[in-house]
C-alpha cells in the first residue's frame, strides 16, 4: 500500500470518527433534555 494511499485510509477514518462523535454528542443532548439516561452501546448490546 502507497503512502498516499495510507494516508486516504486515515482521513476517511478520522472523518468517521469526527461524525460518530459529533452524532453521538447530540444523541446526548437530545435525550439528557427528554430526562433519559445517555445511550450506551453497552447497555444497549446487553439488552
Amino acid at each position: 500500500m502507497s503512502a498516499q494511499a495510507n494516508c486516504q485510509s486515515y482521513a476517511a477514518m478520522e472523518r468517521l470518527i469526527q461524525q460518530t462523535t459529533a452524532v453521538r454528542q447530540c444523541l446526548n443532548q437530545e435525550l439528557s433534555k427528554d430526562g433519559l439516561p445517555p445511550f450506551s452501546l453497552k447497555e444497549f448490546l446487553n439488552s
